[in-house]
């Protein structure tokens, strides 16, 4: 059996998260949903699994963003101001209170208004928690992979660009 193979890791989600005090964010996903093939595969040199893949290609678009999601995630019933969530990422407060938005938008997020406005961790569709689940556990074990899958899926519009200007054999 293969790292493509989705069918070892289990599909219930897991709702208590443990500080990990390596981490910027301060997140980290205990184990128990993966089998040990499922976990193999994740420390091993094979590309990411397709649902880790298609999750990144589909709903991250920075690391920032990702680094905010998980924040948010391993703290589901906290609320946060984007002014908190700044003070946990340590990068733009103008970002982090656009990314949240951009999560709320795609469903990973409820917002409660006010002044400021308070968000937290609730995705709209069982789906979406447990990729990002799989996401953010492969992201602890294989950070370089999951930064690596992120800027290739950026790099399509840039490349695009840069291609523009090479010269060509006529």
């Amino acid at each position: 059996m293969n790292c493509q193979d989705e069918k070892n890791l289990k599909k219930s989600p897991y709702k208590g998260i443990h500080e990990n005090p390596r981490t910027r964010s301060g997140f980290t996903v205990p184990f128990q949903l993966l089998t040990p093939n499922h976990l193999r595969c994740l420390v091993s040199n094979d590309n990411l699994t397709p649902n880790v893949q298609r999750f990144v290609a589909q709903y991250i678009q920075s690391l920032e963003q990702l680094e905010v999601l998980a924040l948010l995630f391993g703290e589901p019933s906290k609320e946060w101001t984007a002014q908190e969530v700044y003070g946990r990422i340590q990068s733009s407060a103008i970002s982090i209170a656009n990314q949240l938005e951009i999560l709320r938008t795609q469903g990973f997020l409820e917002m409660k208004p006010g002044a400021p406005p308070r968000y937290r961790y609730k995705p709209s569709q069982e789906e979406i928690h447990v990729a990002l689940l799989e996401t953010i556990q492969t992201y602890q074990l294989r950070r370089v992979k999951v930064i690596e899958q992120i800027f290739k899926n950026d790099a399509g519009p840039i490349k695009g660009f840069a291609d523009a200007f090479k010269f060509r054999k006529s």
